[in-house]
């Protein structure tokens, strides 16, 4: 692809703490980071992608207690540590922009882009294609 349309022209979408198809692995943060450390290491500089669109972990695909486990377990992680800031801090020392979907809201997307670990964007795929005033919506809300 990079060859055909150039790196800037091409972006990445991943989705590292992903439980799509029941997926697991010993190492998931040692094999997702140094497939970022290879990105940051091909695309940088004036050869660096587009952008890099992380998919958040998305809890409530899980369907009971003992399957959440099983999935903290995979990671070899407490609750509630799972995340993709490792995989962006990766990307933080470069200028590739990082973007971050999937559970974000009128109410707590500013966290992301105001705190102290900054996501570049904030995604709003299926509430922006069916609310196209959706900006609108939370930039009246940021003056109130």
């Amino acid at each position: 692809m990079v060859s055909a349309i150039g790196p800037s022209n091409l972006a990445v979408r991943m989705e590292p703490t992903g439980i799509y198809n029941h997926t697991r692995g010993a190492e998931r943060v040692e094999t997702w980071s140094y497939f970022c450390h290879q990105l940051t290491e091909t695309y940088s500089g004036e050869n660096k992608l587009s952008y890099i669109h992380f998919i958040e972990p998305r809890f409530d695909r899980i369907d009971s207690a003992e399957e959440k486990d099983r999935f903290y377990a995979s990671w070899s992680l407490g609750p509630g540590t799972v995340s993709n800031e490792p995989f962006r801090d990766i990307f933080a020392s470069g200028s590739t922009p990082c973007f971050s979907c999937g559970g974000w809201d009128g109410e707590n997307f500013r966290t992301a882009l105001e705190g102290e670990t900054r996501w570049d964007a904030v995604v709003f795929a299926k509430w922006f294609t069916s609310n196209p005033d959706l900006p609108d919506r939370y930039a009246s809300r940021a003056h109130e």
